[in-house]
């Protein structure tokens, strides 16, 4: 999962998101890539605010170190938050970052639970926010190769399901009821 979730995480919240040690940043969707993306920020030293619709997820707080948990990142507007890196991307996850990034803050997007999302743009224009895609990284932008420790990639809860249950677990996907990662273990 490193090689995969780590780095997209790590390349979002790092890399384009310009993460430093002490900002304070907002996370959305704890799933496998969100669970590994706040926990990096806690790693580097960032005051980390999550949201995540499922209570399952909420419940990780304290695991990954987060400094507060709620439903809607909005949540959080009083924090004037200058990140939040959307791992989860249903379209009203994306404009609820917009709304409530403080002023000159970026937004990074890396979740396609939906194609599209309807935006407040006086927010984009009156706050002047940057916004950024950001999918999988190149192996140059790895922890690794930036001089960082493996700590910085913690894997996140794992899910253990047989082949007959994949539909089952897609479900739990597409409903936001997967906490950490969901694989399916064949045996041998």
């Amino acid at each position: 999962m490193a090689t995969d979730a780590g780095i997209t995480s790590y390349h979002a919240m790092v890399t384009v998101g310009g993460l430093k040690k002490g900002m304070r940043v907002g996370v959305i969707g704890l799933g496998g890539l969100g669970y590994i993306g706040a926990r990096v920020a806690v790693l580097k030293g960032a005051e980390v605010y999550a949201a995540d619709i499922s209570p399952s997820s909420r419940e990780l707080a304290a695991e990954i170190g987060l400094a507060g948990v709620a439903e809607s990142i909005t949540e959080f507007a009083d924090k004037d938050l200058p990140l939040i890196v959307d791992y989860a991307g249903f379209g009203t996850t994306t404009a609820q970052a917009v709304e409530t990034l403080g002023k000159s803050g970026t937004l990074v997007q890396v979740g396609l639970g939906r194609l599209q999302a309807t935006v407040n743009t006086q927010a984009l224009i009156f706050k002047q926010l940057r916004t950024f895609g950001s999918s999988r990284a190149h192996n140059r932008t790895s922890p690794s190769s930036t001089n960082s420790s493996a700590a910085e990639l913690p894997n996140p809860p794992i899910n253990r399901i047989a082949p007959h249950e994949i539909p089952e677990g897609l479900d739990r996907l597409r409903k936001g009821g997967a906490v950490g990662r969901i694989v399916a273990a064949y045996d041998h």
